[in-house]
């Protein structure tokens, strides 16, 4: 499986500035969907990348990972939009796959750890 990696920028952990965040998506089953999106960006606008690493791996499905490109929306650490709203950016798309034929309750866990945050995601995906 391919690591979920946007670039080696950083090797450290900061155990400290951790986050933990849950995050509940409801899919069809056996179709692959975008489940999450990382990105975070500097103060010019340009892209600041980090690791997206797996924690642990959905018992019923895969998880794969693209880049594509998007917009930047409110920070999700401040909780408010800065000179950089809506401006185009790479982000480290995450995408869930069941089992053909799975319904049920999958989830898994990443670890995304940026240049001054870290957060972790626990991911419960409602398979239909």
């Amino acid at each position: 499986m391919k690591s979920l990696l946007a670039a080696a920028l950083l090797a450290t952990s900061f155990p400290g500035l951790a986050n933990a965040r849950p995050v509940e998506r409801t899919v069809a089953s056996g179709q692959s969907a975008m489940v999450g999106r990382y990105f975070t960006w500097k103060a010019d606008c340009s892209s600041a990348f980090g690791t997206v690493k797996v924690i642990s791996k959905p018992q019923h499905g895969t998880i794969s990972n693209h880049l594509i490109d998007t917009q930047i929306g409110v920070s999700r650490r401040k909780g408010v939009a800065d000179q950089c709203f809506d401006r185009p950016i790479k982000a480290l798309a995450v995408f869930y796959k069941s089992q053909p034929g799975y319904h049920g309750v999958d989830s898994f866990s990443l670890d995304a750890t940026f240049d001054a945050y870290r957060d972790v995601d626990t991911f419960t995906i409602i398979v239909q």
